[in-house]
C-alpha cells in the first residue's frame, strides 16, 4: 500500500496606494512534497485604474510548482514513476477599457509562460517533456445587457515551442447569463480549433 504525505502554505498581502487608484498584491507558496521535497514560489500583481477614462491597466508575475499526482506516479498500468516536478514561472499584462456608463467592457491580456519538466501525456503514460514555452493574447468582451441579460466572450491565441496534446492554437467560449434574483441560467458554447490528440 502506497501513501504520499504534502502539504502547502500560501501567504498574500494586498497594498492600496494613490487613493486606491493602485493596488498592489505580493504573495508567496510553500509546498512540502514529500517525494520531491520543499519549493516557495513567490507571486506579485499590481492594477492601476484611471478613473476619469475608465481604463484600467493590470500586470502580475508568478512562480509556480506542480509535483507529480500520485496517479501519475502509481495508477497501474498508466504509470511512471520517474516523473520529476514542474516549475515555472509566467508573465502577463492587461488593459482593460469600460464603456457606456460600464454597460462594456472590453479587456485584451499578453501573457508568456516557461515550464520545465511539464507533465504531459503523449500516450497513455505520463512524460516530462522538457523546457515548454509559451506566448499569447487573449481577449475578453463583456456586455451588460437590460432585462437581467449579460453576454460575455473571449477568445485565446496560443503559440508555444512544442506541438503538445490538446493544446489547440485558437479557441473562444460564448455565454449568455439571465439572472432574477435565485434563478440564473446560462448557455455556453465552448468554440477550439483543431488540436493533437491521442487515439
Amino acid at each position: 500500500r502506497r501513501k504520499q504525505n504534502n502539504q502547502a502554505l500560501y501567504l498574500q498581502n494586498q497594498s492600496r496606494f494613490l487613493g486606491e487608484r493602485l493596488i498592489f498584491l505580493a504573495g508567496v507558496r510553500w509546498d512540502h512534497n514529500e517525494d520531491f521535497g520543499q519549493e516557495w514560489s513567490p507571486s506579485a500583481s499590481a492594477a492601476f485604474r484611471v478613473r476619469e477614462s475608465g481604463t484600467k491597466f493590470k500586470a502580475s508575475y508568478a512562480q509556480s510548482f506542480r509535483a507529480p499526482t500520485f496517479n501519475d506516479l502509481f495508477f497501474p498500468g498508466f504509470n511512471n514513476p520517474n516523473l520529476r516536478p514542474e516549475k515555472g514561472w509566467e508573465l502577463n499584462f492587461a488593459i482593460e477599457q469600460r464603456l457606456w456608463r460600464e454597460q462594456l467592457s472590453l479587456e485584451a491580456i499578453y501573457f508568456h509562460r516557461e515550464v520545465k519538466n511539464l507533465i504531459e501525456f503523449p500516450g497513455a503514460r505520463p512524460e516530462n517533456v522538457g523546457q515548454v514555452i509559451a506566448d499569447g493574447t487573449e481577449w475578453i468582451l463583456k456586455w451588460r445587457l437590460p432585462w437581467g441579460f449579460s453576454w460575455q466572450g473571449n477568445y485565446t491565441f496560443l503559440n508555444m515551442t512544442d506541438r503538445l496534446t490538446r493544446r489547440p492554437r485558437h479557441k473562444g467560449n460564448i455565454t449568455l447569463h439571465y439572472g432574477n434574483g435565485p434563478f440564473n441560467v446560462q448557455l455556453k458554447s465552448h468554440i477550439i480549433g483543431r488540436r493533437l490528440d491521442v487515439d
